[in-house]
């Protein structure tokens, strides 16, 4: 049991640090609700408890949540290639013998290879992180094309 302490001084001269004069722990229980009572001396109530030594990691779910991503990326960009291979396929057709060559489509066209070219760029993300450079183009890159798909 913890409290921030405002006048004290920090790591790299942050104001404040955690402290633990005038606050004692009661009890603990580690049954199903694992509650720990902390009493605290001072007059605020902004005290917090950080233990996490009988804390355990289900790691069946972090495989499965760190490649759902790329999952959901994967199917979006197969369904996004198919459909601008449509709408490429529409548009080669000669402006007065084809009904479906409209502004409509290729408002749809354009709209489709923005979001295809972002989930190339969001997947090719992860390999940038290491380099500051890499990660700030990469973001650049997000960015646009998010802008492009919102403007088409």
């Amino acid at each position: 049991c913890v409290f921030w302490n405002f006048s004290k001084r920090g790591e790299n001269d942050v104001a404040g640090a955690w402290d633990s004069s005038g606050v004692t722990r009661v009890s603990d229980t580690y049954d199903s609700s694992r509650v720990t009572v902390c009493q605290s001396t001072h007059l605020h109530a902004s005290f917090a408890v950080l233990d996490s030594h009988n804390y355990t990691r289900n790691t069946s779910y972090t495989v499965v949540l760190s490649n759902s991503p790329y999952i959901g990326c994967s199917i979006s960009l197969v369904c996004l290639v198919a459909m601008i291979l449509i709408l490429f396929t529409v548009r080669k057709g000669d402006l007065m013998t084809s009904p479906l060559r409209c502004q409509q489509n290729m408002i749809h066209l354009n709209l489709a290879i923005a979001l295809a070219l972002e989930q190339i760029v969001y997947m090719a993300r992860v390999y940038q992180t290491l380099s500051e450079i890499g990660c700030v183009i990469m973001a650049g890159l997000l960015d646009y094309f998010y802008t492009v798909a919102f403007a088409w």
